[in-house]
């Protein structure tokens, strides 16, 4: 049975709020607080909706127990518009065609689950809006189909679920968000809660024997990066080299914001593992997306910058705290909400690598980097050559903010098929163009992109300029070559197989940009 229930006072959504969730908690209070920034006007409830999700729990675990419990959910769907025609007709057609019609205006479901201490089985819901000062991007997101009386919904979100600590806790709410995301995503495998716990103890040792059932209060990272092996991912994992301290202290230079912005912009959710906040044990949230600044002209860059020095905050689903938080770098950011940051209490990060990644971001962008300075030791006879035009002028701006720290850079893994389809529709040279299109590259790419911090210093995306880039494969060793691709003012480079001897070393075509010009960045989702 669908019932329908508007959302204009306070009584309602009071009245809302303890239909999903009996006790007060602060993901309801944040999952209400989004949907009223959202303007919801309407909920339709489903009864009696079979979930998938928790018959699996029920099966495993609730089925055992000597307390009874229902076998049904609740499925709540939001919308931001009237709905008047389920209100006054019975007519099945005038029913299924308001909802329909009403599809542009869908926030998202909520599934809650007969089980009060944890009741949000998951949800995904529309991220809020950005507000004045900032841009907020959701760069982790799947579409969800719902089918409603008829009719066919989609909201696009990544998914939040409330850990239930009868089958599970923290880490499994984390992994989970990881393994649906890579579902719908990807066509990964379908797993569910009680499948991570199930994985991640294959091989009992004393730290799950200390817990009944096995797994359910917490799990090591090592359990974790089981629990992605059989997701079919690559655990690649990071580590503070003294966890206790404040800030965290990592090996290597290593800056977090970095790594998890190159990540999140690959459309690759991270795990954080966080230290402990007033109790004895960490916690595990999952980055999804970041909140963008603009910065003063003279804001001080550091060595080597990357596009995180635009980031505030990063986007965090957090079991325990709600969908889409804004969790802060460090103590200078303005827009975090959560009480803590990055630089104080992250211990770890956890990345769901695909399996035939086998270079990590951070060593594709030194890689990068090294091709720049190939290019600024060769650019010195190149420049002499005649006709450039306006690229001589363009490649000296570029090698002083290179030199000068004032080049941002942004890594991200994409496929070889859609490096290449972006790049044709690109503003970039046609004769680059005319190269990359008979290239042939791997199934996974990394592209680091280069641009001047004063074309990168805008909210505006479509204002963003880039001047270079490189195209690094992603299944590359340190034993052989990796670059495939670069262009920077005035130049262009491509590494190909020599059909006539293809076991031998890459072939290299490279050639001259006259009157070379900016172009646009990548845009996530494009």
């Amino acid at each position: 049975m669908i019932t329908y229930q508007s959302l204009d006072t306070d009584a309602e959504w009071d009245s809302l709020h303890k239909q999903i969730f009996p006790h007060s908690h602060p993901v309801a209070d944040k999952l209400i607080l989004q949907l009223k920034i959202l303007n919801a006007k309407v909920v339709l409830i489903e009864s009696e909706y079979l979930d998938r999700d928790y018959s699996d729990s029920y099966s495993a675990f609730y089925s055992k127990v000597y307390r009874r419990h229902n076998r049904t959910c609740r499925r709540f769907h939001f919308f931001n518009c009237g709905l008047d025609a389920l209100a006054t007709s019975l007519d099945a057609q005038t029913r299924s065609k308001a909802v329909n019609d009403a599809a542009d205006n869908y926030l998202g479901f909520v599934v809650a689950r007969p089980v009060p201490h944890a009741p949000l089985s998951h949800a995904v819901i529309k991220p809020i809006p950005s507000e004045p000062g900032y841009q907020t991007d959701l760069l982790v997101h799947a579409d969800y189909d719902v089918h409603l009386l008829g009719a066919n919904l989609r909201i696009s979100g990544t998914p939040l679920t409330q850990q239930d600590s009868r089958v599970g806790a923290c880490a499994q709410a984390s992994l989970w968000t990881v393994g649906r995301h890579m579902h719908m995503r990807h066509r990964g495998p379908w797993i569910s809660t009680v499948s991570i716990t199930e994985s991640a103890s294959t091989s009992h040792d004393l730290e799950l024997a200390r817990q009944l059932p096995a797994g359910s209060a917490f799990l090591t990272p090592s359990h974790m990066t089981i629990a992605l092996r059989k997701m079919g991912r690559q655990a690649f994992f990071y580590v503070a080299d003294d966890p206790k301290a404040t800030p965290k202290v990592w090996s290597q230079n290593l800056k977090p914001a970095d790594v998890i912005h190159r990540y999140v912009d690959s459309g690759i959710p991270v795990i954080l593992g966080l230290g402990p906040n007033m109790g004895a044990i960490g916690h595990a949230v999952v980055a999804t997306g970041i909140i963008n600044v603009q910065r003063p002209q003279n804001y001080h860059l550091p060595i080597q910058p990357t596009r995180s020095v635009f980031v505030d905050s990063i986007l965090i689903n957090d079991d325990q705290g709600g969908a889409n938080l804004k969790a802060s770098i460090d103590k200078n950011s303005v827009y975090g909400e959560v009480g803590w940051s990055i630089e104080d209490r992250l211990q770890y990060l956890i990345i769901p690598l695909p399996d035939k990644v086998y270079m990590s971001a951070e060593q594709a962008e030194l890689l990068a980097r090294n091709s720049l300075d190939n290019y600024e030791r060769h650019w010195t006879q190149l420049q002499n050559q005649p006709g450039l035009g306006t690229s001589i002028d363009a490649a000296a701006r570029f090698i002083d903010s290179k030199n000068n720290s004032k080049l941002i850079a942004r890594t991200y893994l994409t496929f070889g098929y859609r490096y290449k389809e972006r790049i044709i529709r690109n503003s970039i040279s046609s004769t680059f163009k005319n190269e990359v299109i008979q290239a042939n590259l791997p199934r996974y790419v990394w592209v680091t992109e280069f641009g001047e911090f004063s074309s990168q210093n805008h909210l505006d995306k479509s204002q963003q300029r880039i001047s270079a880039h490189v195209v690094i494969d992603a299944t590359a060793s340190v034993l052989w070559e990796a670059e495939l691709a670069m262009h920077a003012p005035g130049f262009w480079l491509i590494r190909s197989h020599d059909e006539a001897r293809p076991y031998s070393e890459y072939l290299l075509n490279w050639g001259l940009i006259a009157d070379d010009t900016e172009y646009r960045p990548k845009v996530r989702g494009s």
